[in-house]
């Protein structure tokens, strides 16, 4: 059983990184791959197949690319393909959303201007029902003033008629 810095010497790596590379390796699994012995970490015979197999040199063999992190050759994998796929799909997309964009800015554009233009209309014709309920009220005024004079001198005769006994006594001795 290695401890942790040995087999980092071993791999020619720092320990920081052979910690690393556990916690994400331990992550997945059940099983231990590490022992603790008064302090100082050991690796189990699983634990340290497992990182070397992780942490091991790259080989390469003209264009493709052989690891021994999980044996497997490095051709072009249908996640990658997948990704692509998708990127596209994705660029897709956000040009119709940008197309869609542009033309709701052109729709809103026309709404605020036809809003516009019935404000304008608004306003007209708002002066003009302001000038016919003014002209209204100028005719109102003319028809009345011959009945408000008729119903002041009415009101004059009521009044003289409603005068105090002590008003008539003193007037008709007056005369």
């Amino acid at each position: 059983m290695l401890t942790v810095a040995e087999l980092a010497k071993d791999l020619k790596t720092s320990t920081t990184t052979i910690y690393r590379t556990l916690n994400i390796v331990q992550r997945g699994r059940t099983d231990r791959l590490t022992e603790k012995h008064k302090g100082i970490t050991y690796f189990t015979t699983e634990g340290e197949k497992t990182i070397r197999e992780r942490l091991e040199p790259v080989e390469q063999n003209g264009s493709e690319h052989l690891t021994t992190l999980n044996n497997a050759e490095h051709v072009e994998r249908p996640e990658n393909t997948e990704i692509l796929f998708l990127r596209k799909q994705n660029e897709t997309l956000l040009q119709e959303l940008s197309k869609e964009r542009e033309q709701n800015r052109a729709e809103l554009e026309k709404e605020r201007e036809h809003s516009r233009q019935q404000a304008e209309r608004l306003a007209e014709l708002s002066e003009k029902l302001a000038e016919l309920t003014k002209n209204g009220q100028i005719l109102l005024l003319k028809q009345d003033k011959p009945a408000l004079i008729t119903d002041i001198s009415d009101n004059e005769k009521q009044n003289n008629n409603k005068k105090s006994f002590l008003t008539r006594f003193f007037k008709n001795r007056e005369k």
